[in-house]
């Protein structure tokens, strides 16, 4: 939050590992998660899973875009049919 009380724009670091500027899109990102949820004490704390868990540190190009690719590929599918097609996957 900044000193007005609305939330602050940040960098997504995974574009910026492809050297694409673009701001974080927060919760409408597949990697925006719940964070320290399998703690004893519940927390309603958000974040980025790839910056928590470290992922981006010692990233190398070639993983990067396949993030971004994926990140790309799951954000504009369309969930029913997603859902139907993991669906079908279990039951074969």
């Amino acid at each position: 939050m900044n000193e007005n009380g609305t939330k602050s724009r940040e960098r997504c670091e995974l574009h910026a590992k492809q050297g694409i500027e673009a701001w974080c899109s927060r919760e409408k990102c597949i990697f925006w998660r719940l964070l320290d949820t399998q703690d004893v004490q519940i927390s309603n704390e958000q974040g980025c899973g790839l910056q928590h868990f470290n992922t981006l540190e010692d990233l190398d190009p070639e993983t990067a875009a396949w993030l971004l690719r994926m990140k790309r590929k799951l954000e504009s599918a369309d969930p029913e049919v997603e859902k139907s097609r993991i669906n079908f996957k279990h039951r074969e």
